[in-house]
């Protein structure tokens, strides 16, 4: 099984800047996060594995909309995911396959966590692994993908503006930047981790998030 970056990008990553060192040849094509309407979705996926080309399959969503100048928690959508083979990796998410033998297959559910996603801004900790899996299924499903999502990855904006960090793990940067946060490996709570490092990281490092001119007409 291809992981899909073959196919297509489902998502197309912004990047984060000093403020005060954004200059026109780093802002071609690119717009002002803090001028956009958009909200911060917090995105995770727990899966059966590591690679979606050995097999593996998405056994729960998480994405959470987030007001990213309040901070105020707006909307959610979690679901786990029947993945139609063994979880495998419990020991990892807590999920059993008991948990997922009554829950929807993804194709029941594809359209409803793409919606969620428009008029957003896509935050994840080490996105490319979600993306991977995300246009695996998409493709085993047959969607037909118009638009592609403006989106920005705090793994790669902490290892530049966290350099001292231990390491770049959701958890150690969020203890990094004093965020209080229960470590429980679910998709809701990392992606509520993911775009809570995000807000903090702006602040803290005094940053501009400049994301492209990419999706619908309807997103920007």
């Amino acid at each position: 099984m291809d992981d899909g970056s073959n196919y297509f990008r489902l998502f197309e990553y912004g990047k984060c800047f000093k403020l005060n060192y954004v200059d026109s040849s780093q802002s071609q094509n690119l717009c002002k996060f803090s001028e956009s309407n958009l909200d911060l979705i917090g995105f995770d996926l727990e899966t059966t594995g590591l690679s979606p080309r050995a097999g593996d399959r998405v056994v729960s969503v998480g994405a959470v909309r987030i007001d990213f100048r309040t901070g105020k928690l707006l909307d959610e959508y979690t679901t786990l995911i029947n993945p139609k083979r063994p979880v495998a990796a419990t020991f990892i998410h807590g999920i059993s396959d008991e948990d997922v033998k009554d829950a929807p297959v993804f194709d029941e559910i594809y359209e409803d966590l793409l919606e969620f996603f428009k008029g957003g801004l896509i935050v994840g900790h080490n996105l490319r692994f979600d993306e991977s899996f995300l246009v695996s299924e998409l493709i085993q499903v047959d969607a037909d993908i118009v638009d592609k999502y403006p989106s920005i990855c705090t793994l790669g904006a902490a290892q530049k503006f966290l350099p001292n960090s231990r390491n770049h793990k959701l958890a150690t940067c969020m203890e990094s930047l004093n965020i209080g946060f229960d470590n429980i490996h679910s998709a809701k709570q990392d992606a509520l981790a993911s775009a809570q490092l995000l807000q903090k990281l702006v602040k803290v490092a005094d940053l501009e998030i400049l994301i492209p001119f990419a999706g619908s007409i309807n997103q920007l």
